[in-house]
């Protein structure tokens, strides 16, 4: 695989966005280790592929869980398993939200049909009276389709969206003719992702993961036919969009808080809970900065970095990723991440950057590179954060992370793995 990023204008928009999909659904799938990769041409050319970072090999549940574990989105489109006490707790809260702004159908009328969780977004649907909707919450707020809202079908269908959200997911009813069906969310700038979703009982749950601005398209699958795609009309506005469990007003004044609002604001990716995600810890410098962010046990990463289309015209991307897993607090490394961008149009010469965060009792971090050459990376509040410049990311393959206690011990020395 070559190092150099081709041109934004070079790349196709069909492979664009199938290198977009197949990044994706990596991401989302469950849990992998892998070591840290060359760049991918993501999103037109991207210069920065974020990678969350940790040191030791582990099976923690990934982005789309229930209570029991990881579980994997079949290719028929099946839900997973109905865990019923979380149902309850996920409607409780949906029903108290829409109950005092409407007459809806009393809480014991709700029924759940399936549920799904994905990155700390948990959407499930329901039978309110008979009526469908989609009640969907996150660890800080909860939103609720219109029961009685007028639905705009797919032309020629009956497969309508009851709700698209605001933070990457659309919801809806399915032609009753239908057996399959196969979604498509178009982010504002082009990039797609798609898949069967999730389906059953003639209601339809997916998860695009992209920010306010995007289109969904739906076609049948039905074997043995050829469909075709239609676009899928936005759904009528939510009944209820509410903070319902609100946190602690985040950080937006100090550098680290100013940047991570704008990444949040611009990045073409859904963040569920944006006001709750406080920075931790900074890296770079414009255009291409990188801030950790924590919300509750969740970590990620924003960023923003240059898109070489040509010389002298630059564009800024920003990215929102992630940690593929909640915080793990018997890791010397809690969180990390590593990348690489390039610092020409050419792509010749590049800039790596770690940052992470640190468990309390590992007191000095050294990475040693490719050369021989080490360094000691200071540690604040329990952050560390640094930059190489000329290195790239087949260097980072073969980058030392050595990491120590207060006595001297050693917690780890080894490559960096990389989580996501």
């Amino acid at each position: 695989m070559t190092h150099q990023l081709p041109p934004r204008q070079s790349l196709p928009p069909e492979i664009r966005d199938r290198m977009r999909a197949t990044l994706l659904d990596e991401m989302r799938s469950p849990q992998r280790t892998h070591r840290i990769r060359p760049p991918l041409a993501v999103a037109a050319a991207v210069a920065v592929l974020a990678l969350g970072v940790t040191v030791l090999d582990q099976s923690p549940a990934g982005p789309n869980t229930t209570s029991s574990g990881p579980i994997t989105k079949p290719a028929d489109g099946t839900p997973p398993p109905l865990d019923r006490a979380m149902a309850r707790a996920n409607l409780d809260r949906c029903w108290a939200a829409a109950h005092k702004i409407a007459a809806v159908p009393a809480r014991s009328a709700w029924q759940p049909v399936f549920a799904v969780t994905s990155d700390g977004l948990t959407v499930t649907a329901v039978r309110a009276d008979g009526k469908p909707l989609i009640c969907e919450t996150t660890r800080t707020t909860v939103t609720v389709s219109n029961p009685d809202a007028t639905l705009t079908y797919a032309a020629g269908t009956k497969t309508a969206a009851l709700l698209t959200s605001v933070d990457g997911a659309v919801g809806g009813v399915m032609d009753p003719s239908w057996s399959a069906m196969e979604n498509v969310a178009v982010g504002r700038y082009g990039a797609s992702n798609g898949g069967p979703g999730f389906f059953a009982d003639g209601m339809f749950v997916d998860f695009g993961g992209f920010a306010p601005g995007g289109r969904y398209t739906v076609r049948q699958t039905r074997p043995g036919s050829a469909h075709p795609e239609l676009d899928l009309p936005a759904a009528p506005p939510a009944l209820v969009a509410a903070v319902d469990r609100p946190d602690p007003p985040a950080d937006r004044t100090s550098a680290a808080g100013r940047f991570l609002g704008e990444c949040i604001a611009n990045a073409d990716d859904a963040v569920p809970d944006p006001a709750s995600w406080q920075p931790v810890v900074l890296e770079g410098t414009a255009p291409n900065r990188f801030v950790m962010a924590r919300s509750g046990d969740q970590l990620a990463t924003c960023s923003s970095g240059s898109l070489y289309r040509t010389p002298g015209d630059t564009t800024i991307d920003y990215r929102f990723l992630r940690g593929s897993r909640p915080l793990l607090p018997d890791e010397p490394i809690q969180y990390s991440y590593g990348t690489s961008y390039p610092t020409d149009p050419s792509g010749d010469h590049q800039t790596v950057i770690f940052l992470g965060l640190l468990r309390p009792d590992v007191a000095s971090v050294e990475i040693i590179a490719p050369n021989g050459t080490p360094r000691s990376i200071s540690i604040v509040d329990g952050t560390f954060s640094t930059e190489f410049a000329g290195a790239s990311l087949k260097d980072m393959l073969r980058f030392t992370l050595v990491l120590r206690d207060r006595s001297g011990g050693q917690l780890y020395r080894g490559s960096i793995e990389t989580d996501y």
